[in-house]
């Protein structure tokens, strides 16, 4: 469908992004140096943060 984007998750480390994001965020060897992580680093996370609850509209 025109117009239409996919939400895609590295299965990795669970970075998720849409298919209209700019290279910077979705390339490797586009992404930032201070933002890339190591397999040691994933390891090693404390914990993945929970999605918070949704906002109530008003």
């Amino acid at each position: 469908m025109a117009g239409a984007w996919e939400v895609l998750q590295c299965q990795r480390c669970l970075y998720t992004w849409r298919t209209t994001e700019p290279d910077r965020r979705t390339k490797r060897d586009s992404y930032p140096e201070a933002f890339k992580m190591t397999q040691a680093d994933i390891d090693n996370a404390p914990e993945v943060p929970a999605i918070p609850a949704l906002r109530g509209r008003g």
